[in-house]
């Protein structure tokens, strides 16, 4: 397994072996090895998936979001769950290979956006091979959350911020519009912005130094 990571994913031995040091081995919990990976990696690891036993592939979902940075901050992002993460939510169902919301409505409304798990019980025998079935659990989808923001005047306010911004040699500040009858906000935006799905994805040293240079 450690000569696997390391040929195809370009890992050295001490990442790897840092790795398998938050597994529990008397456990059936999976522990992420490498996430978005590329085609030519997905090919090479099903072609040694039957040497190499306890290793499998799984598909997760990934967040798009359509107007990338205009509801950045607001909306925050998805991402990998980290250790401290799961230690404090654990007891909650979640999982070392779980997306979570990081920052904004995400975050907010995890526990409501994510739904539950569904499940399968089966009769293991001593080597660790499932038997027959005991019982299912359907899996639970999570819930919608409609925000009172405006799109196209969130989008005015993008814009007209960045061309302010521009003219007078200023790369940073914030804006909010309040519905003056009932205190809802119509629109939140705050510069520098970022493109969300920049997390989606596996990030490049250029996609590093854009999120940290602003």
């Amino acid at each position: 397994i450690i000569n696997l990571l390391q040929n195809v994913f370009k890992k050295n031995r001490e990442e790897v072996i840092e790795l398998f040091r938050h597994a529990n081995r008397f456990s059936f919990e999976p522990v992420p090895l490498a996430t978005n990976i590329t085609r030519e990696e997905l090919i090479q690891v099903q072609s040694m998936l039957k040497d190499v036993m306890g290793i499998r592939v799984e598909e997760n979902f990934v967040r798009r979001y359509q107007e990338g940075g205009n509801f950045a901050h607001v909306l925050g992002h998805t991402g990998l769950i980290s250790q401290e993460e799961y230690r404090g939510k654990k007891n909650d169902g979640y999982l070392l290979t779980d997306l979570i919301g990081k920052g904004g409505i995400e975050q907010q409304y995890e526990l409501s956006l994510r739904g539950t798990y569904g499940n399968t019980q089966y009769e293991v025998n001593s080597q660790g091979k499932e038997g027959r079935v005991l019982g299912t659990t359907d899996a639970q989808a999570g819930k919608n959350v409609v925000l009172y923001l405006d799109m196209e005047l969130q989008k005015k306010i993008t814009e007209i911020m960045q061309e302010t911004l521009n003219r007078k040699g200023l790369t940073a500040g914030a804006a909010v519009a309040l519905d003056p009858k009932s205190g809802g906000i119509l629109a939140l935006q705050s510069f520098p912005v970022f493109d969300s799905n920049i997390f989606s994805q596996k990030l490049s040293q250029d996609d590093v130094k854009y999120l940290f240079n602003n």
